[in-house]
């Protein structure tokens, strides 16, 4: 290509390569790249009733370096705070302070992730006694109170209070792709 000046040429010849990378082949399993348990504070923050029984509860785990900012928030506006990382005042060496970013540290997912327990949850139908727990908590049956007796399945997103924690042991995975957990067992 005559006349051209290296840089189009350049930005040419890039545009030419295939991105693949990162692409994954249809039907591919993908492994997680890291799984840990962890015992949190989980926030009961969405329920359903079906036929005045408890039909299912979401609940949020939130990073902690948002969690007082998130209360009195839904989840929504909570996950709309900047929670990746924090900012935090620190000393250099020669005595100046400075104003800089801080890792969310790694015992805190690095975004907020919510999780619906029902009766059709996979790991549910293996610990089956996993939703009336839930239900029967002060928290979450005082929240449930709260729902008018009719309208079957509705679901009522109410703001992040510390009265609706839930105490779990839950697996959280890194995925290539994002990150998720399941609740293991709930926690007096």
């Amino acid at each position: 290509m005559p006349g051209l000046p290296k840089t189009r040429l350049l930005a040419l010849t890039l545009l030419a390569i295939p991105c693949t990378a990162g692409a994954t082949e249809e039907g591919a399993q993908i492994s997680p790249l890291k799984i840990e348990t962890h015992d949190v504070d989980l926030y009961a923050v969405s329920a359903g009733l079906r036929d005045g029984k408890a039909s299912g509860v979401e609940l949020a785990w939130i990073p902690a370096s948002v969690t007082a900012q998130c209360m009195g928030k839904t989840l929504r506006e909570c996950d709309d705070l900047d929670h990746n990382r924090r900012v935090i005042e620190y000393t250099d060496p020669d005595g100046t302070k400075r104003i800089g970013f801080a890792d969310i540290p790694p015992e805190t997912p690095n975004r907020v992730l919510a999780e619906w327990v029902t009766t059709e949850t996979p790991y549910n139908k293996s610990n089956p006694t996993l939703l009336p727990q839930l239900a029967a908590m002060p928290a979450i049956s005082a929240f449930l109170a709260t729902f008018p007796k009719e309208g079957a399945n509705e679901k009522m997103l109410e703001p992040l209070q510390s009265a609706n924690i839930v105490h779990a042991t839950i697996t959280w995975t890194l995925w290539p792709n994002g990150e998720g957990f399941r609740i293991d067992k709930i926690n007096p």
